[in-house]
């Protein structure tokens, strides 16, 4: 509710971004809320078996996490992974989501917007948390569909010590448009490999947040790679937070036409 109400406030009083702000000199993302102003269409409410038969996921219908137009993620159960919704959170749970919801992932002011528009509108929203050393990937798969914003909120947390690597599949249909954010704790000694792939359809949108707070000689590296997307955009923000603490951020887009690609 905190997190709804500042990034409310922040869309009320200030403007989308513009390349007048120094963070967005080089997008222009007027299309992108023309087509979020244009929205009167709602999204089918998705059900976990739906949300796997949607996609064309390159692995077994069992493997990894799926999500539709916004929705918590759903699927199998991971070895040394917890997967909460933000609803069902408890205890140490509430807690990580209290204090790192909308905090990691700023919200106020213009060259936020996007991620106060994500905070304001998402519904549901998930909590992974990574125990111990993972062997397989995680895999997580976000699809939007067209005819509503498509809103994902996603809050991963490696415990101390622990060790993962995520790989986040963005994908749209025509016209979807998509402002996902991913807020990323690193507990001390933990490490995490993020690989983020965004194919979006050619005529799709989609400006994605991440933002990521790595404690004390814990360790994050980020591979994105950018397809698809009329306009496509990451924006990510790394935060070292202890000594020791480092990060590695790597990028590949391949644009043709007049795609407009960008990693901030």
């Amino acid at each position: 509710a905190a997190l709804q109400a500042s990034a409310a406030e922040t869309l009320r009083t200030t403007a989308w971004p513009t390349p007048r702000l120094e963070s967005w000199r080089y997008t222009n993302v007027r299309a992108v809320e023309r087509a979020l102003r244009g929205d009167d269409g709602e999204a089918a409410e998705p059900k976990a078996t739906d949300a796997a038969a949607a996609l064309d996921w390159p692995f077994e219908v069992d493997a990894g996490l799926h999500s539709v137009d916004g929705a918590g993620l759903v699927g199998a159960a991971i070895v040394g992974v917890r997967v909460v919704a933000f609803a069902d959170a408890v205890g140490l749970d509430a807690e990580r989501i209290a204090a790192s919801l909308g905090v990691v992932a700023r919200v106020d002011g213009a060259e936020f917007a996007v991620s106060a528009r994500n905070g304001a509108g998402f519904e549901g929203g998930t909590l992974i948390v990574i125990e111990g050393e993972v062997a397989a990937p995680v895999m997580v798969d976000l699809f939007a569909r067209s005819g509503a914003a498509s809103l994902p909120r996603t809050l991963i947390v490696a415990t101390q010590n622990a060790r993962a690597t995520v790989i986040e599949h963005h994908r749209g249909s025509a016209n979807a448009v998509a402002l996902p954010v991913a807020e990323i704790v690193l507990e001390q000694g933990s490490s995490l490999e993020h690989v983020v792939v965004q194919d979006f359809d050619i005529s799709g949108y989609d400006l994605a947040t991440m933002a990521v707070n790595v404690g004390r000689d814990a360790h994050y590296g980020a591979v994105v790679f950018q397809f698809g997307a009329a306009i496509g955009r990451v924006d990510l923000r790394v935060a070292l937070r202890g000594n020791g603490a480092s990060c590695r951020l790597d990028g590949l887009y391949m644009a043709g036409g007049n795609q407009h690609l960008d990693m901030h």
